[in-house]
């Protein structure tokens, strides 16, 4: 049976990540900029899913197409530009929220105790819990 984020052996690109303009947006600053400001409409288990990421990409056997999901999700987390602008209420990071989902879903393989670790550690020291 295939894993439906999973073709020929390869890990497959959701569509958005392919955008080249995604790719460039992505920064560790940028993305800590967008997370402090984006906290209060992502909520703890948005920015939990935005960390993890982060955490996943910095792990050295990480393959190439896993990185490229990786840096395009975050990369359309921090364009402001994107389907649904950010300053729409209640509906601004609902794209972004579903981007970050699904490149999460992709690279869920890589995601260990570890990645989960520093993810936790990260948001207890953002959020005090």
């Amino acid at each position: 049976m295939e894993d439906k984020d999973m073709k020929g052996g390869r890990i497959v690109e959701p569509e958005v990540v392919r955008d080249e303009a995604y790719r460039k947006a992505y920064s560790e600053g940028a993305l800590w900029d967008k997370c402090g400001g984006a906290l209060k409409a992502i909520g703890k288990e948005g920015l939990r899913c935005a960390l993890l990421l982060y955490y996943v990409l910095k792990r050295p056997d990480l393959p190439a197409t896993a990185r490229a999901v990786i840096v395009g999700s975050l990369g359309y987390f921090i364009l402001p530009v994107d389907v649904i602008p950010d300053f729409v209420p209640f509906a601004g990071f609902m794209d972004d929220m579903g981007i970050l989902a699904a490149g999460l879903s992709t690279v869920s393989a890589y995601v260990d105790e570890n990645v989960k670790a520093r993810a936790a550690a990260k948001l207890s020291q953002w959020l005090g819990c």
